[in-house]
């Protein structure tokens, strides 16, 4: 389901974002609560950690960095965020309708 489901998104005119978030730590986190407190909708958090995927991180599952492309096309994500630069040696090209996001505190 999108950002606000259904039944919100009738009630709702301001326009909410689909979002993917690059990393797990306490800096991301704190980034998902911000989004989900604005309205948006974190679709997927990414890890390399093996032991972190498929669980859920306050209901947001946990996904590879090689799945990052085609979940941007099969979930129609807005924005991909990330606190540490050092992840974009690691995303591959993402689709023209993704955007790239820095986030800092």
């Amino acid at each position: 389901m999108g950002c606000l489901g259904a039944k919100n998104l009738l009630r709702s005119k301001k326009k909410c974002f689909n979002a993917i978030i690059l990393g797990t730590e306490y800096p991301e986190y704190k980034l998902f609560k911000v989004l989900k407190r604005k309205g948006d909708k974190v679709h997927f958090f990414i890890s390399e950690d093996p032991w972190k995927y498929n669980t859920l991180i306050d209901g947001v599952i946990c996904r590879y960095p090689v799945e990052i492309k085609s979940l941007c096309e099969n979930y129609q994500i807005d924005y991909v965020y990330y606190c540490d630069p050092l992840w974009l040696d690691k995303i591959p090209n993402l689709p023209s309708s993704t955007r790239l996001m820095p986030y800092t505190d």
